[in-house]
This record gives C-alpha cells, sequence and structure tokens, in this order.
C-alpha cells in the first residue's frame, strides 16, 4: 500500500535541517532527494508493552500535548508498522510519502511533521 500527500509549500533549507535534527536521515541520488523517518513509532506517539513471549500486553498513543489514548492489543496489530514500513517525505516532488503503512499512522506522521515544520 502506497500512501501520498502533497506539502502545503515547497520546504526551505532550515526546514530540511529541522527534519534531519527530528529523526530523519537524508538520501540523495540524481533522480531522487528524500528524508526517509526510520523512527515511525516515535513520530507517530505509538507506544507498546509486551509479554516475555513477545504478544502485545498494553499499546496506546502518547499525543503531543501529554494525553494518551489507550488502544486495544486487535487494533494495534492492525496499525503497527512494520520492518518494511517506510515513511519519508519527497524533496523533489514536494510530497509526504509512504509504503506499507497504515493510513492512520501516515496521517499522524504527517500532522507531527508539519507541526516540527510550523513551530
Amino acid at each position: 500500500m502506497f500512501i501520498d500527500e502533497k506539502l502545503k509549500h515547497k520546504l526551505t533549507k532550515e526546514q530540511i535541517d529541522l527534519l534531519l535534527e527530528n529523526g530523519g536521515n537524508r538520501w540523495r541520488t540524481d533522480k531522487h532527494d528524500r528524508i526517509y523517518f526510520n523512527n515511525i513509532y516515535e513520530l507517530c506517539g505509538l507506544k507498546y508493552h509486551t509479554y516475555k513471549t513477545g504478544n502485545v500486553q498494553s499499546a496506546w498513543f502518547e499525543h503531543a500535548d501529554g494525553t494518551i489514548t489507550k488502544i486495544s492489543n486487535n487494533k494495534f496489530k492492525k496499525i503497527a508498522p512494520t520492518q518494511s514500513s517506510k515513511f519519508y517525505v519527497d524533496v523533489m516532488k514536494n510530497q509526504f510519502s509512504s509504503y506499507y503503512l497504515n493510513e492512520d499512522i501516515f496521517n499522524l506522521c504527517v500532522s507531527k511533521i508539519e507541526k516540527i515544520l510550523n513551530d
């Protein structure tokens, strides 16, 4: 599953530096300029605890304002990013992109990046 959403404005050098300071990793080639975020759980505020077996014991979202929203283990399994999940800002195309990422998680990541850029 691939999701795209256009940025509201073109990124400045200062904003790119800000994204890199907040966990982004830049990857550039002749045809691409992307800032990947490997910290998807941290970025969207998704937290969880497991039993010793590795099964999920509890899961929740920790919002920027400090509030916590508990979610069911079943929902966590459906939305949790996998090792294949990717979220990045495509600097050349001026858009947020992801693949193998739940749409709700994608939207949370976009909101967090927009907050970083607008603060």
